[in-house]
């Protein structure tokens, strides 16, 4: 349900602040940088179950950040024409960093538990908690380079094929955070717990429906492609 949420907030930040995220991206990024540690700092504060969970929750879990990451993928396979694609696309890159800093957050808050016993008490890990461990550190390094890339100093001293090459590694990263997230929810929505259940089932509407909606993108513009070389 913390996705549903942060896909509203996303959506009005989007809406709202689009314009000043464009112009003033730098302070949007030490602002996600600012929340991100005082999110983490507060974990290790007592607090109602509420707050932690909700509040903090839509941080430290990482949903705040996932659903900008579901912005930047949908931006991608919007069909071309559509009202939404264009404010989207020009900020593109900088919603991207700015979900990679908030998804940090996340990062360092269950990193400190399953980071320290992937590498010190691997056994204590269930084969569910094992992969997803590592997927999460695969997850973190693919971010972290698009993330770098991303910004328009480093993006200018690239050259454009070798930038477009890197950035297809998104689809990957876009693959592995939906696997991540199952292989979370999976084993306690097997277990009826009604909010993994839940988790589980929007989760696979946002990213199977983007996966389709990519590839029925991709599909649409060969066939273009093919029909225009027929005219030639």
């Amino acid at each position: 349900m913390l996705l549903i949420i942060s896909l509203i907030i996303v959506a009005l930040f989007i809406y709202f602040l689009k314009g000043s995220l464009k112009k003033h991206a730098g302070i949007y990024y030490i602002g996600a940088a600012v929340i991100s540690i005082a999110v983490f700092l507060l974990e290790f504060l007592p607090m109602p179950l509420f707050v932690k969970n909700n509040i903090l929750g839509i941080f430290a879990k990482g949903s705040i950040g996932t659903a900008m990451f579901v912005a930047v993928m949908y931006a991608g396979a919007l069909p071309k024409g559509s009202k939404l694609i264009a404010p989207l696309m020009k900020i593109r890159g900088e919603l991207s960093i700015t979900a990679a800093i908030l998804v940090l957050c996340h990062n360092f808050t269950y990193g400190m538990t399953y980071f320290r016993m992937l590498f010190t008490k691997t056994s204590l890990l269930s084969a569910t908690q094992l992969a997803a461990a590592v997927i999460s550190l695969v997850l973190i390094s693919i971010m972290l380079v698009l993330t770098v890339t991303s910004f328009p100093s480093v993006r200018k001293k690239m050259q454009a094929k070798k930038w477009k090459q890197l950035q297809r590694t998104a689809y990957v990263f876009y693959g592995l955070m939906y696997v991540h997230i199952m292989l979370i929810n999976i084993p306690y929505a097997r277990l009826g717990l009604g909010m993994y259940i839940a988790n589980v089932v929007i989760y696979s509407i946002v990213f199977l429906g983007y996966a389709a909606m990519r590839i029925a993108t991709v599909s649409y513009t060969h066939l273009r492609a093919h029909e225009t070389s027929l005219h030639l």
